[in-house]
């Protein structure tokens, strides 16, 4: 009877052990799981906030200065669409081969001119804003009235003297469907 009960109780504690063997086992595979699924879910919503919500471009011309610097790093907004004087944007180039940054002038509706004294007229009024270059403002295009259509947009470098913007024939008024966002932030990454 003696051998019966330590067979028994040796019965038991296998089994508890093998209880806690198979818990442990279960445990480790579950927390296996979670990091996986923590690891994968992180690269996952990142790119799909990047993908449609945010964007990212760099910088690659002096077009900009002394606003944004060649080499840096701008974070646009791809869902905000209404574009509006003043807005820095990111937009296809018309061969969509580069993407551009400038900052919009003329909304769609709006006369845009530049005059022989360097003056810029939206509808007939000036402008002078505090982001407006003191370099030489060519004419281009725009030294005759432009009357911009419905999703047009004309679009101008802060670096008049260098920039390559709606007042020439290259650029033109940028097409609202060319237009990936609005920036929202920057990182300086110049000296």
């Amino acid at each position: 009877m003696n051998k019966q009960n330590i067979t028994l109780e040796e019965i038991e504690r296998q089994l508890k052990l093998s209880q806690k063997s198979e818990r442990s086992f279960f445990s480790l595979l579950a927390g296996f799981i979670k990091t996986l699924l923590q690891i994968a879910i992180l690269p996952a919503i990142v790119y799909l906030v990047f993908a449609f919500f945010l964007g990212i471009a760099q910088v690659e011309q002096s077009s900009m200065v002394p606003n944004f610097a060649e080499g840096d790093i701008v974070v646009f907004n791809r869902l905000e669409k209404d574009y509006g004087f003043g807005d820095v944007i990111i937009a296809q180039s018309i061969e969509k081969q580069s993407l551009i940054i400038k900052r919009i002038i003329g909304t769609p509706g709006d006369t845009i001119e530049i005059t022989d004294n360097q003056q810029i007229l939206i509808n007939g009024e000036p402008i002078r804003e505090s982001w407006q270059s003191n370099g030489k403002l060519a004419q281009g295009r725009a030294s005759l009235p432009i009357t911009l259509k419905e999703g047009e947009y004309f679009v101008l470098g802060d670096n008049y003297e260098v920039s390559l913007d709606s007042r020439h024939t290259e650029i033109g008024n940028v097409q609202e469907e060319n237009i990936l966002g609005i920036v929202v932030y920057r990182f300086k990454m110049s000296k």
